[in-house]
């Protein structure tokens, strides 16, 4: 999306920002890779869960 592209032009540009802009991008970068952690842990909650059951229909 629009943020994406943002803040990679940021990256890409170091263009010289506001503080309130600064603030802004990096408060974004911070919650896009707590969401991502968030992803990661109920993909792997997910799989666990799975082979549980898999195991406990083979058990049973």
């Amino acid at each position: 999306g629009r943020l994406a592209q943002t803040m990679e032009w940021a990256d890409e540009q170091q263009p010289e920002l506001n503080p309130l802009e600064s603030e802004f991008l990096e408060a974004s970068r911070a919650l896009a890779e707590q969401r991502e952690a968030e992803r990661e842990a109920q993909v792997r909650r997910l799989r666990r869960r799975a082979i549980y059951l898999g195991g406990a229909l083979v058990a049973a």
